[in-house]
């Protein structure tokens, strides 16, 4: 396996200063944001919504400004330009909220190696003048995570899951991606513990304590850290000789797990847009939008579970 690049994924908080670079009318007041992603063979659903908003000043700005929940915010598929409506929702009862547009219809299911068009039209209620946010994404090739069934199943409705051996993992029981073929691929890998915090018990015991003392110290309430842990690498897949198929291998991925129990391993290929925001400095520059900052994204991919127990 041959690792391109490795970068540990940064937090934005959007915040308005003189470097950006934004649409016009707004250079003095404030930049519009999109940030979301399709996902192949998924709905867009309130867990997964498109924020549409705007930032606010760090020193004294409204945070009911952030918001936008007015706009007209549609998806074009741009290969039969057939136009679905998203609709605003804001739960502030699920955890995380959902917050942002949505498909009330359920009927957008994207589908890879197809083009989706993001078009919003708002109003800017300081100048009475109306704008169009656009972006395009193109949903990546299939990966498929290849389970070796002694340490992870696709299939939670197993009364018992496979059990992975923490000390071992990354020897005995490596993540293998098939990929179609050898064009470098940008993967994003997702590490979910699915224990609540009480029984939650450290692989490495932390500031003393072999367990979290509350559940802030289990799942940080704006992150999900340390309970999810999130990593992105480019990839170049390589060839298996004796199977004439393309695999990426990932033998380092054991430093993601930080609990015991059982978890959720998510592994997707992501595009462009994403992949140059999560690296690149000032990533909401480069995430696709036009007339302002952000990003829309695509990812393919699918997932695995297991119990992670000590080893003898």
């Amino acid at each position: 396996m041959k690792h391109i690049l490795l970068f540990i994924i940064p937090i934005i908080i959007f915040t308005s200063c003189d470097q950006l670079v934004s649409p016009r009318r707004y250079k003095e007041e404030y930049y519009y944001v999109i940030t979301g992603r399709l996902y192949e063979n998924e709905a867009i659903t309130p867990e997964n919504a498109i924020f549409v908003g705007k930032t606010i000043l760090a020193d004294g700005g409204n945070i009911e400004e952030f918001v936008i929940s007015d706009a007209q915010v549609k998806i074009i598929d741009l290969e039969n330009e057939v136009v679905f409506p998203l609709q605003f929702i804001i739960d502030l009862t699920s955890n995380p909220i959902n917050l942002g547009y949505f498909d009330p219809t359920g009927s957008l299911i994207p589908q890879a190696l197809k083009s989706y068009r993001i078009e919003a039209v708002l109003v800017d209620s300081i100048n009475y003048a109306q704008d169009t946010l656009w972006a395009e994404a193109t949903v990546p090739k299939p990966i498929e995570i290849e389970i070796d069934t002694t340490a992870f199943t696709a299939d939670t409705t197993l009364t018992g899951w496979p059990e992975l051996v923490y000390d071992t993992a990354n020897i005995d029981h490596p993540l293998t991606i098939k990929a179609e073929d050898q064009q470098t691929m940008n993967l994003y890998f997702r590490f979910f513990c699915l224990e609540s915090w009480e029984d939650a018990i450290y692989t490495i015991e932390y500031m003393g304590n072999d367990s979290p003392e509350d559940e802030e110290e289990y799942e940080d309430p704006n992150t999900g850290f340390p309970r999810k842990i999130e990593y992105f690498n480019l990839y170049e897949p390589e060839l298996d000789l004796q199977s004439g198929n393309y695999y990426v291998i990932d033998r380092g991925y054991k430093g993601a797990i930080i609990f015991y129990g059982r978890y959720s391993i998510t592994v997707y290929n992501i595009d462009d847009n994403f992949f140059k925001y999560l690296y690149k400095p000032e990533g909401y520059n480069f995430g696709g939008i036009n007339g302002g900052i952000g990003y829309f994204g695509a990812v393919s991919g699918n997932t695995v579970y297991t119990k992670v127990i000590e080893g003898n």
